[in-house]
């Protein structure tokens, strides 16, 4: 009886004449109108152009080129305490200007605050040997030279194992400095001692 049960519900299954209708995919979700197709190519113009760069070579009248990253003169002695203070924007440059190796580096921060704790910081482990400056203080903390400029959201560096030209950069750094003038600007001539200059103009 069972075996003639199941035959019985095989061909009433098999035999019903519904149709299987096959549907696309298409037809069931509409494809986007949209055009996908993009150009990634990168425009190389103005590739090599750094404005840093563009600036020196237009004041000084000079070449100036960038330095390989291998170069022994790019490792810094240094204990960089702003790159430790949530910086929005850092640059770092090494630059070569007659020969003369340029250590420049930029820290820009979107917080005043931020600005003088990486300052101050910094003041606490500063210069060759990592030692702390009050400021104010007359002391020598590299071989080199350096000047070092701080306004409420910038803090701008240059370092040279040779003297550098003060009044150059000053053009270079205070150029389309609007309403930011500089809270401090630092500098020590080779085998000097720091120098403060309070910018409040």
């Amino acid at each position: 009886m069972f075996p003639a049960l199941l035959f019985a519900l095989i061909v009433t299954s098999c035999s019903g004449g519904s149709k299987t209708e096959v549907v696309e995919i298409d037809d069931i979700i509409p494809s986007s109108k949209r055009d996908y197709e993009y150009n990634d190519s990168i425009s190389t113009e103005n590739e090599t152009s750094d404005p840093i760069i563009d600036s020196l070579k237009k004041i000084l009248g000079k070449d100036v080129t960038l330095a390989d990253t291998d170069d022994d003169r790019s490792k810094n002695d240094w204990t960089l305490i702003p790159n430790r203070f949530a910086v929005d924007t850092s640059v770092s440059r090494g630059l070569i200007v007659d020969s003369n190796f340029i250590d420049y580096r930029t820290w820009i921060y979107s917080d005043s605050i931020r600005t003088v704790n990486a300052l101050y910081n910094w003041f606490d482990c500063f210069g060759d040997d990592c030692e702390g400056i009050v400021v104010g203080d007359s002391v020598n903390v590299t071989k080199g030279s350096f000047i070092l400029l701080s306004n409420n959201y910038e803090i701008s560096f240059i370092r040279s194992s040779k003297d550098l030209n003060f009044d150059l950069w000053m053009k270079i750094f205070d150029k389309d400095k609007k309403n930011t003038p500089w809270n401090y600007v630092l500098r020590q001539k080779p085998g000097g001692e720091i120098k403060w200059i309070k910018k409040t103009d």
